[in-house]
């Protein structure tokens, strides 16, 4: 499976994690900061719900269009990426810091699921969650490897 694919992956997957009620330790302070707020009750329902999300209120949306600094990001940015697909250089610089970003949310993601299911104090439930998730990590290194051995 391609590098693209298995980000969008893992990402949609951390975001389900994180609306079903599985606090994501990396995940839960990205969401708030872009203003998505999810309640997660820790009773017997163990239910969560979406409780507030407003974009244009968000500290992440006040800090890029409603200060210089942040606009001054946006453009030297797309200068930066517009400019080194005019010279031809490689495009898998861009992509760098995109891997690196979803690869650590998503180990911390496997460690939060992970102390979470062994709450539950079932054996069988830990190694299903090491398996399935382990199983991920290793197919996104995989295509890791396939992504930047090719190049």
């Amino acid at each position: 499976m391609k590098l693209g694919a298995w980000l969008v992956m893992l990402t949609v997957m951390m975001f389900f994690l994180a609306l079903v009620g599985i606090d994501v330790v990396g995940l839960s302070p990205i969401l708030q900061d872009m203003g998505l707020t999810i309640n997660i009750t820790s009773d017997a329902t163990s239910s969560s719900s979406v409780a507030n999300f407003n974009v244009k209120t968000s500290p992440f949306w006040k800090f890029l269009f409603n200060t210089t600094t942040g606009v001054l990001i946006i453009l030297a940015g797309t200068a930066v990426i517009v400019g080194m697909f005019a010279r031809g250089y490689d495009t898998s610089l861009v992509l760098l810091p995109i891997i690196i970003f979803v690869g650590t949310l998503y180990i911390s993601t496997f460690w939060s699921v992970i102390q979470y299911v062994q709450g539950f104090n079932l054996l069988w439930m830990s190694a299903v969650t090491v398996l399935i998730m382990g199983g991920l990590l290793v197919g996104f290194f995989w295509s890791l490897f396939d992504y930047f051995g090719a190049r």
